[in-house]
């Protein structure tokens, strides 16, 4: 079988960031909670729920990306690990 006629899969498209990842909703379901790139780092992102579209980054690491982030149970804080 010969595969040189088959276009290899851009880098980007295997290796770049996700539009949005480990989406969550606050303990008291009023926000939305994800992972999103801003100027090509993972950041956290965070929207009312009814209006995802009106979300705002409340970080702006430009360094390695955020890789996770959770609610503390009282949806006052969000804890997240670099």
């Amino acid at each position: 079988m010969d595969f040189s006629d088959i276009p290899l899969i851009p880098r980007e498209v295997l290796f770049a960031n996700p539009d949005r990842t480990a989406v969550t909703i606050s303990p008291h379901s009023s926000q939305l909670m994800w992972l999103g790139p801003l100027d090509g780092a993972l950041n956290i992102w965070i929207a009312p729920r009814n209006d995802p579209a009106s979300a705002h980054p409340l970080t702006q690491d430009s360094g390695r990306s955020i890789r996770s982030c959770l609610w503390t149970h009282d949806q006052d804080y969000i804890l997240f690990a670099g």
